[in-house]
């Protein structure tokens, strides 16, 4: 993510939510609750988010990325527009799950 400010923010907080194109929230992350602190930024900058194993069912999706106060109660940025598409097998039932964690099964 790259963005550029006016000012000088203390703090900062960075957040990616993840959302399916019903509106179904289904992943939330910020750098404040993932113990990954900014002193301030100014002017130009990137950010890079890596989400390793996402493991999200097939579908469209929409990610919207914020820089927030150091409270999170202020964002300074929000960009929604990023769509983009899974793909992969559909479920063979009528239930249509929101994600496909990596499961390991065992017999003892």
């Amino acid at each position: 993510m790259e963005y550029e400010t006016r000012e000088e923010i203390d703090r900062p907080v960075f957040s990616l939510d993840i959302f399916r194109n019903d509106g179904v929230h289904c992943s939330s992350s910020n750098t404040k609750d993932d113990g990954f602190f900014i002193e301030s930024i100014k002017g130009r900058g990137l950010i890079k988010i890596d989400l390793t194993k996402i493991n999200l069912a097939p579908g469209i999706y929409f990610a919207q990325i914020c820089i927030w106060d150091k409270d999170l109660i202020h964002p300074y940025a929000v960009k929604k527009d990023d769509i983009f598409r899974i793909k992969g097998v559909e479920p063979k039932n009528a239930i249509s799950p929101l994600l496909f964690p990596e499961v390991k099964w065992n017999a003892i």
